[in-house]
């Protein structure tokens, strides 16, 4: 399976203000790229103009529909992985999509993409402004419920306006998360220990030597490669906790460090015993695909690299798992997945490795 690899949306920022209606305060979110989704021709058309002229989205942006009498679980897998294939930053969704096999509700694929680990604005269109819709929305996911008659340009006030609270919400998770992320380097991981002392002693007994931070063997050299800032700062956190090598290291700041990974792992001495690979790399400073973490991995067994190799990517589906492995990987993880939990995956696969 091999997914097309449209150039990479512009990131989100902070207009002067959306209320204020002026080309120059809108221009700030010019360039986003939209996935919509409507069963109905007249609405993907007006959608089509809506985002292109409206919102001034990105030419990679798409609007679709379905064939009729698809099976809605195939739609909504559907739907979810081309999301994550387009990169798009902003899903808007028609609530009733009646040409599908029992119905499809735009709810359903928000909850779809909330479970996939989409981070982007999710939002509702539907001709029913009831509460109870309303409510229904939040539940599944959704950031912003759209009434169908709203003018074009209150549309756009309140796409922007919705966008502007996202990006401020999204920075102060990001700053919480760099601050738990930064107590955790200085936290002791231990194997908790039962409670009571009958109990106590047992588990003792079991492994009688002192807990330590990970499960993996300390002295392990340990590559990944990540396009993401924080994403690498979590990876770098994960080495120390495991106690990787001096020579552990995690790559992507830059398109000559995404490109010359794979000789850097080849190269290394010691040799590289785990190697961990972002699926999506890009351009960290002006976007765009460079290359997937498989033809890393690709490029890894053509060199006769012996380690374990790990893909990291938000689209888990069991296509793209069986895709993933059968390029060669040995474990894949979801983005979502915590430190402790990574750690425990891998070093599973790691005593199996050495067996």
């Amino acid at each position: 399976m091999e997914c097309e690899e449209p150039a990479s949306a512009s990131s989100l920022q902070t207009p002067a203000n959306p209320e204020s209606g002026s080309t120059q305060c809108y221009s700030a979110y010019k360039g986003l790229r939209y996935f919509a989704i409507d069963d109905v021709a007249l609405s993907r058309l007006i959608l089509e103009r809506l985002i292109s002229k409206t919102l001034r989205g990105s030419e990679y942006s798409e609007v679709t529909g379905a064939e009729l009498g698809t099976p809605r679980k195939v739609v909504i897998e559907q739907y979810v992985r081309r999301t994550f294939e387009l990169r798009a930053e902003v899903i808007i969704l028609d609530q009733y999509i009646g040409t599908l096999e029992r119905g499809l509700l735009g709810t359903h694929i928000a909850c779809a993409l909330v479970r996939a680990g989409y981070d982007g604005l999710i939002c509702l269109r539907s001709a029913d402004d009831s509460l109870e819709l309303e409510r229904q929305a939040v539940e599944a996911g959704v950031h912003l419920f759209i009434p169908k008659y709203l003018s074009n340009s209150s549309f756009r006030k309140q796409i922007f306006k919705a966008l502007d609270q996202f990006r401020l919400r999204k920075a102060k998770q990001a700053t919480d998360q760099a601050a738990k992320l930064a107590a955790a380097e200085s936290t002791e991981f231990a194997r908790p220990l039962p409670v009571h002392d009958e109990d106590k002693s047992k588990a003792q007994a079991k492994h009688p030597v002192k807990p330590t931070k990970s499960h993996l063997p300390p002295g392990l050299t340990m590559f990944a490669v990540e396009d993401n800032v924080l994403a690498r700062k979590t990876l770098q956190i994960l080495f120390k906790i495991a106690k990787g090598s001096d020579s552990s290291t995690v790559m992507g700041q830059s398109v000559d460090e995404i490109l010359n990974f794979s000789n850097r792992v080849l190269e290394s001495d010691p040799p590289v015993d785990i190697c961990i690979c972002d699926q999506n790399l890009d351009d960290p400073a002006m976007g765009g695909r460079i290359m997937q973490g498989t033809s890393i991995i690709t490029n890894l067994l053509k060199g006769g690299f012996k380690g374990v190799l790990v893909i990291r990517s938000a689209n888990d589906s069991k296509d793209d798992v069986e895709y993933y492995q059968k390029c060669g990987a040995h474990i894949v993880l979801r983005k979502t997945t915590s430190l402790m939990e990574t750690l425990a995956i891998i070093a599973s696969y790691w005593k199996m490795h050495q067996a």
